[in-house]
């Protein structure tokens, strides 16, 4: 989402991450990714705590909040606007994203059509997700 609202991917990231055992999934994560000139992204994520999901973007004149970002399918989306003092609630039906992803890039391969996200773009995600795992390596605290 950051990178979409910033329209490059971030310079540098620190991150932590708890896994139990070997070769297990993570159980916790934790990211600050810095995308320069005081812009910032914040990423936590567990599967062992209550579920809790939501989504903002937090700027100098107001607010964007998605309060459930990630419900594919079955609950509608709500997305809150706050700018200068004023609040704005617009709500979008339900929808299945992955479907939609997968029904997307179908029609890509099918009918040639472009993907949402280009090569680059998807490898710098991919280059972000794995800045996030090695910076989740160092020793921490740094004292």
């Amino acid at each position: 989402m950051c990178r979409a609202v910033y329209g490059y991917a971030p310079l540098a990231v620190g991150a932590r991450v708890y896994t139990p055992a070997d070769g297990e999934v993570e159980r916790y994560a934790g990211a600050v990714l810095d995308f320069d000139n005081g812009r910032f992204g914040l990423i936590d994520s567990s599967f062992e705590l209550p579920t809790r999901q939501i989504a903002e973007i937090i700027g100098e004149t107001g607010t964007i909040s998605i309060p459930l970002p990630f419900t594919p399918g079955h609950i509608e989306t709500m997305v809150i606007l706050t700018l200068e003092g004023q609040t704005i609630h617009q709500r979008f039906a339900p929808v299945d994203q992955f479907r939609l992803e997968v029904e997307h890039f179908a029609a890509c391969i099918r009918f040639g059509h472009q993907l949402h996200l280009s090569l680059e773009e998807s490898i710098e995600n991919l280059a972000t997700i794995e800045a996030i795992y090695q910076s989740a390596g160092y020793p921490w605290p740094i004292e």
